[in-house]
């Protein structure tokens, strides 16, 4: 099977494969609150997933470095609770034994990206790819992040799927022409990831790798 035609999964990584999603909301709750505002957790929960450039304009109304820095500075506190969720690892290793890619699709920067693949137990090595903030020009909801995890896999988007946790993951893979399915884990519920374009929802990880065979990345997988 030529790489081009080897079936690609496009893996979200926060609150999809590891479980940050209420730990971005608890350091973005802490850096506006050290800078003067008092925003909402909720609020700032549902923009996780997105770029921070828009979680900062849509709580705050504008970008801020001095937000920007102070939440990196509290995420890395946090750091030591990033784990995976059960079967993220397995679900990997499933894809790829059955002869897909598998890429992690991010546009956190590398040095968080290092804290997910201790967390998931993986090597870089034994990914088929990983983006990173430094290769993406705009985060989520637009494109480019899968359409660059896409690209570094040589793969096709109508032989490829993303996985994701949010409204904003199945967004960039609606704009990139990509299908998609979606977990819970994020904290987004059922109806709103239907709605937002997911062609199924699972619990989680663990739960998509348990069904694997009557699910759309089974047959995805199975179609070589």
């Amino acid at each position: 099977m030529s790489a081009d035609t080897a079936p690609v999964v496009l893996f979200d990584v926060d609150g999809t494969l590891t479980d940050t999603n209420y730990l971005h909301t608890l350091a973005w709750r802490r850096a506006f609150l050290v800078n003067g505002h008092d925003v909402a957790s909720w609020r700032i929960h549902r923009l996780i997933g997105a770029s921070g450039t828009k979680l900062m304009q849509d709580c705050i109304g504008r970008e801020d470095e001095d937000v920007k820095s102070a939440w990196r500075s509290h995420f890395e506190q946090l750091a030591p609770e990033v784990h995976a969720f059960p079967g993220a690892r397995d679900l990997i290793r499933t894809v790829q034994d059955r002869g897909g890619r598998a890429v992690l699709a991010t546009s956190s920067p590398e040095d968080l990206v290092a804290h997910h693949l201790r967390a998931l137990d993986l090597d870089e090595s034994e990914i088929d790819g990983i983006t990173t903030d430094t290769d993406v020009a705009h985060a989520k909801p637009a494109p480019d992040v899968f359409l660059t995890a896409l690209a570094k896999a040589d793969g096709a988007a109508s032989r490829a799927v993303v996985i994701g946790d949010t409204a904003w993951d199945l967004q960039a893979a609606k704009a990139a022409g990509i299908g998609a399915l979606a977990v819970r884990t994020g904290g987004w519920g059922h109806d709103e990831l239907v709605q937002a374009g997911a062609v199924e929802v699972h619990d989680d990880v663990g739960t998509l790798r348990r069904d694997l065979e009557t699910s759309a990345l089974g047959d995805l997988l199975r179609a070589g």
